[in-house]
This record gives structure tokens, C-alpha cells and sequence, in this order.
């Protein structure tokens, strides 16, 4: 692999890696992506009922300018949805220093036919066959992107590499020793 002189990977080197080793670059795509759309789904879908870490579960961070600012509201509350005229998507927020400060990671939201699918099965929220369906549909219906960049597409789960490139923070000094999400 090639290694730049500031030790990190070169593109070249993590390409031709992903080249020669395809079941293993799979494999990780496959488990990241796993874990950010439980993740999501527990955000959004109220999992978790306690606190760990000071943190309130019951909570999320949310945007309405692509990731410049964030403010807190119902997680169970499923994005995109009007908050003052503007549509709030989910923003994943992440520190490095233990709090001091704070950026957002990445943003996502449900497409628009997901939302709708879901908002109908949650009339009925104990059904476990409609709590499947739930999950099965926020599986292929989540989006993701990187925030303020005008250039970034929303990318779904199912773009496996992909999403795994959106889902993946790291520190604004390029490592990921110290990185934390932050829960409001």
C-alpha cells in the first residue's frame, strides 16, 4: 500500500488495497453500514431508554441549513420535517476534545416514499409484523451526506461503499483516535 509522508494511506494505495482484497473491503462496508442503519434506526425510532454518558436518548439533533447550525428536538420525530418553513433533516454531531467543540459528521434523512410507508405502518406502533416492515424500509429508505457541501449527493444504505464513505467521521485533523458522538 502506499503511504504518503504524512503516514496516512494515499487514495492510490487504499484503491489498489480495495482492488486485491474485495471480500474483506465488502465484509467492513457490510458491517459499517450495519451499524450506522441500527444506529440510525434506534435514533430515530426512540431506542434506547435511558441516559449513558449524560446523554437523553429521548433527544436528537437536528439541521435546517445543510450542517451549518443544529438544534435539538423528539427524536421520534422523522426526517425531513418542517421546523419554521424549512425542512429539518437529521444531523449526527461528533466531537474530538471532549466536547469543547463540536461538529456534525453527517446528515440524514428518510426518502420521501419511505417516510410515507412508515408514517402508515406507525398507526399501528405495537404490531411487530408493522415494526419489521418499519426497520426493513429504513434499511433502503435512509439517506445520507456530508454537510455543506453543495457538491454531495444523498446516498442510500444500499450504495454499500458508499454510504460507508458518507457514514464515516473522522476529527478535523484527520484522525479518529478521540472521536465521540455527542447525545443532547
Amino acid at each position: 500500500m502506499g503511504v504518503n509522508g504524512g503516514g496516512n494511506v494515499s487514495s492510490g494505495g487504499v484503491r489498489e488495497m480495495m482492488n486485491q482484497n474485495p471480500l474483506v473491503v465488502i465484509g467492513i462496508a457490510a458491517a459499517i453500514v450495519l451499524l450506522a442503519v441500527v444506529w440510525s434506526a434506534m435514533a430515530l425510532f426512540g431506542g434506547g431508554g435511558g441516559s449513558s454518558g449524560g446523554g437523553d436518548f429521548s433527544r436528537a439533533y437536528f439541521t435546517t441549513d445543510d450542517g451549518a447550525t443544529y438544534f435539538e428536538d423528539d427524536v421520534n420525530k422523522l426526517p425531513p420535517f418542517d421546523k419554521d418553513g424549512k425542512p429539518a433533516v437529521r444531523a449526527h454531531v461528533f466531537t474530538c476534545n471532549g466536547g469543547r467543540d463540536k461538529f456534525i459528521g453527517y446528515i440524514e434523512r428518510l426518502q420521501p416514499e419511505a417516510k410515507t410507508k412508515i408514517d402508515t405502518l406507525s398507526k399501528d406502533p405495537k404490531s411487530m409484523e408493522n415494526m419489521m416492515s418499519r426497520n426493513a424500509i429504513m434499511m433502503t429508505g435512509l439517506e445520507a451526506k456530508k454537510p455543506r457541501d453543495p457538491a454531495a449527493k444523498w446516498i442510500s444504505p444500499t450504495k454499500g461503499p458508499e454510504f460507508a464513505m458518507v457514514t464515516n467521521v473522522v476529527c478535523p485533523d484527520g484522525k479518529g483516535t478521540d472521536l465521540e458522538a455527542v447525545i443532547p
